[in-house]
């Protein structure tokens, strides 16, 4: 089944033209209504991750644990870089980070703070490697296999870990074949650096929308679709679970 497809047929809340979704945004903030830049990126992350041999061999318990939030700042940040912008763009021409300044969101320090550093901070990795697109399509393919998130199963554990190891052995044999040896096994210690950086930004990403839609949007449970909201924010929580550090 293709989702991104049938996205609007099962939709209550059908996405609108990018024109039409920047201009309410920037009056009444990005939940206003449907996000449809996030919400199609966010899809494509499961669709391509069907395209992967190793999906179907997955429970299905197993096919839901947490990536999505890295796997969306990896490709939102490997566009931006390749179109040249210094803070996250979207193909539609939509920035994020302009979203907020909006009278709804811009009275909020604590949001306008993790905006800030988030969609500035997310680019500047990606600025400073320059990955090629073969770097870029290794690096999905190892966080696609992390095998330690929390709630897998023994087997695919197993399953997951002898497929990192491949991208991984991939991902080292393209950077010696492009550095050498010794420069291409410290480009390859740099990438690995940058999939962890990836994992905590996310982790960052989703505490900021889990503020959001407890604390500062009411919208955003009403508009954003309740499997996506599930792997993005961490659900209902006490304000002081926001911010456990």
């Amino acid at each position: 089944m293709n989702l991104i497809g049938l996205v609007n047929k099962f939709s209550t809340q059908p996405i609108q033209p990018a024109a039409i979704y920047i201009e309410k945004s920037r009056q009444f903030g990005p939940f206003c209504t449907r996000p449809a830049p996030m919400v199609m990126d966010l899809l494509c992350v499961f669709e391509i991750g069907k395209t992967f041999p190793f999906f179907d061999q997955l429970d299905n318990n197993d096919k839901a644990h947490n990536i999505a939030m890295p796997l969306y700042v990896l490709c939102n940040s490997f566009y931006s870089v390749q179109q040249r912008c210094d803070v996250l763009c979207a193909p539609d021409g939509l920035m994020p980070i302009k979203m907020a300044e909006n009278s709804f969101y811009n009275q909020d320090s604590v949001v306008m703070r993790m905006g800030d550093i988030i969609m500035r901070n997310a680019v500047q990795p990606f600025a400073r490697l320059k990955l090629i697109n073969e770097e870029f399509v290794l690096i999905r393919a190892i966080i696609y296999s992390h095998m330690v998130s929390p709630g897998l199963s023994d087997q695919a554990q197993k399953l997951l870990r002898s497929e990192a190891e491949k991208y991984a052995a991939l991902l080292m044999s393209v950077v010696q074949t492009n550095y050498g040896p010794a420069a291409g096994a410290l480009r390859y210690m740099e990438l690995m650096g940058l999939i962890e950086w990836l994992f905590n930004t996310g982790v960052k990403y989703r505490q900021m929308l889990t503020y959001i839609s407890n604390v500062l949007d009411p919208n955003f449970d009403k508009v954003f679709p309740p499997v996506l909201a599930k792997i993005c924010t961490k659900g209902p929580v006490e304000s002081h679970q926001l911010f456990p550090y």
